[in-house]
């Protein structure tokens, strides 16, 4: 005896809703991703100046901005050097300006 059986998928109501629209932000990491070997040396040159700058400034203000700064830059190039999603990247480098904004202002 030969027994057929089928399969039944169930769509639910929430992915019948849900639209593939895509922000701005969405399409510029996935364009990042895309070009990766191309702004991997950028972000490194980048980041490790302006790291080894504001490391510059923090030095002569306190201790705990200098170690901020060295986490932050190191943790870019960590995430780089371990071949990290390009988003998980992106946020690194924003905080870590960030960071070094700081240490620039303050």
């Amino acid at each position: 005896m030969n027994t057929i059986t089928n399969s039944v998928t169930f769509i639910s109501s929430e992915a019948e809703t849900k639209t593939k629209s895509t922000t701005a932000l969405s399409e510029f990491l996935d364009s990042l991703e895309a070009a990766r070997f191309g702004f991997v040396p950028l972000i490194l040159v980048v980041m490790a100046c302006l790291g080894g700058i504001a490391a510059a400034f923090a030095v002569q203000q306190s201790e705990i901005q200098l170690m901020a700064v060295a986490i932050t830059t190191s943790f870019v190039e960590v995430l780089v050097i371990a071949i990290a999603p390009m988003r998980l990247i992106a946020i690194a480098c924003v905080l870590a300006f960030i960071v070094d904004l700081f240490v620039f202002i303050f």
